[in-house]
């Protein structure tokens, strides 16, 4: 996804600023980029899951009467794994 490498660029250059300054100060400091790696992914879930939801239950739940409203935003992320496993690439 785009997204999701435009957010990693963005933290990863915030995380870099970071490291520089400590590096001044303590020779040999780095953060490691699987934790960059995992606040994006982080991010991106919660932001999937959030408007996912309110997409779902705003639009398709009022519109379409076969589908029901989702009770939770874990619903909302067990249903983007299920997406992603069965029409994922």
């Amino acid at each position: 996804m785009a997204i999701c490498k435009a957010l990693e660029s963005v933290i990863g250059s915030g995380v870099e600023g970071f490291e520089a300054s400590k590096r001044s100060k303590y020779p040999g400091y780095t953060v490691p980029k699987s934790w960059i790696n995992f606040v994006v992914f982080v991010i991106m879930l919660l932001a999937v899951a959030f408007f996912g939801q309110l997409m779902w239950n705003e639009l398709l739940a009022k519109f379409i009467t076969v589908l029901k409203p989702l009770p939770s935003v874990f619903h909302v992320i067990g249903m983007y794994i299920a997406l992603d496993i069965f029409f994922g690439n």
